[in-house]
């Protein structure tokens, strides 16, 4: 029977006599779970999402977790988005399925295809102390023309 599955997207921790094939000395924990991706590296490839939760972090910020992946037999990995694409867009698809969940509740699981990946909007913002910076938001690329 194998080991139960540990929660989406969390860093878990086992045992090295379960992990040895990683190099890990007898006797040492070995952390696991999905690698986070570098969103950019999403832009124009197609993804599957197969979970999402919503987290505020110690700035108030919610973020999305997301948990996707790029092909049939690829490992899941992760991305997390706080902006008001991937996150907004994603909450909702929640609401408009009628899928109930709270910003630091349990994972929901779905499937999303997103057959066109991210696309990126750049654009300049300024801070507190009114220097221009170059920002960018990820989006969800939709199929094309809505029927």
């Amino acid at each position: 029977m194998p080991p139960p599955r540990a929660p989406k997207g969390l860093v878990t921790i086992s045992t090295a006599k379960n992990t040895q094939a990683n190099g890990a000395p007898e006797g040492a924990d070995v952390l696991d779970g999905f690698e986070p991706i570098d969103k950019a590296a999403l832009v124009g490839k197609p993804f599957l999402i197969t979970g999402v939760r919503f987290r505020e972090n110690e700035r108030d910020i919610v973020f999305a977790e997301v948990e996707i992946t790029q092909g049939e037999g690829a490992e899941p990995e992760s991305l997390q988005d706080s902006s008001t694409g991937v996150r907004d867009q994603l909450s909702a698809y929640l609401v408009n399925k009628g899928v109930k969940f709270e910003i630091g509740g349990d994972w929901v699981d779905v499937s999303l295809y997103a057959p066109r990946g991210l696309r990126v909007s750049e654009y300049e913002v300024h801070d507190a102390a009114g220097r221009a910076k170059q920002a960018k938001t990820y989006y969800l690329t939709t199929q094309g023309r809505r029927r």
